[in-house]
């Protein structure tokens, strides 16, 4: 009787644990809650060109959120050092900050450093060196050259400039390219496809910060050159060309 016992016992043991892991194996995992704290986001970009400075600070949002106009950063004191000029920045618009009244001049070969308070006590830091304009060589302005060949681009070198982008745009057409260069020539084997019309070429001399930041992709860490934000602190200077395809 004692045996028999003890075997129903072990049979009823055995139901009930199969029970109990059937039970753990179907419930639904319940997702973890994050604690997330949105961060700082700069894009910062002087162009020598007509002395052109654009600076727009706003919050970083997760995935969860909606994109509101409430990840604008309109109350942050913002400055740009160059040597012993220190320039404010006052807020436009939707996190966009300008130099009001024209006082910083950008020159080839000067440092310039971003400064921003934000009023939680947070800061962010970044430098760049401004790139002086590279010089097209070739093609030159309205030069024909062949359609549905591989184009071949020459410049003169810039000082300070880091490495390079070269694009056409088609302004007859939707074409357009663009590749990145530490040399001051580049074939644009691309322009196999490009058909007759006009195009415009645009040679940009960068600094690191930008050349950086213009490469980062999905599935490459970012490289940052600021500190208290993400984003880019950069410069570039270019010129452009028109020529015409046959």
């Amino acid at each position: 009787m004692r045996f028999k016992m003890n075997k129903y016992l072990l049979k009823t043991g055995s139901v009930l644990l199969s029970s109990l892991l059937f039970m753990s194996c179907t419930d639904q995992p319940s997702q973890p809650e994050f604690d997330y704290k949105p961060e700082i986001n700069v894009i910062g970009l002087l162009i020598l060109n007509n002395n052109q400075k654009n600076i727009r600070i706003e919050r970083t949002f997760s995935i969860k959120e909606k994109i509101t106009d409430d990840r604008y950063i309109s109350d942050a004191l913002v400055f740009v050092h160059c040597g012993e000029q220190k320039v404010p920045f006052v807020h436009l618009f939707d996190g966009n900050y300008a130099d009001e009244n024209n006082d910083l001049e950008l020159r080839a070969g000067a440092y310039y450093q971003l400064e921003v308070l934000l009023n939680d006590g947070r800061q962010v830091f970044a430098e760049t060196q401004m790139p002086a304009r590279p010089s097209i060589l070739d093609p030159i302005k309205e030069q024909m050259v062949g359609a549905f060949t591989t184009l071949q681009v020459n410049w003169q070198g810039a000082p300070f400039a880091y490495r390079y982008a070269v694009s056409i745009e088609g302004l007859s057409n939707s074409f357009e390219i663009m590749d990145f260069s530490e040399d001051t020539e580049q074939t644009m084997f691309a322009f196999l496809f490009a058909g007759p019309g006009t195009y415009r070429l645009k040679v940009s001399s960068l600094d690191i910060n930008f050349y950086d930041y213009s490469r980062e992709r999905s599935n490459r860490y970012p490289i940052q050159h600021m500190d208290g934000a993400l984003g880019v602190f950069g410069a570039m200077a270019y010129e452009t060309v028109v020529f015409q395809a046959e």
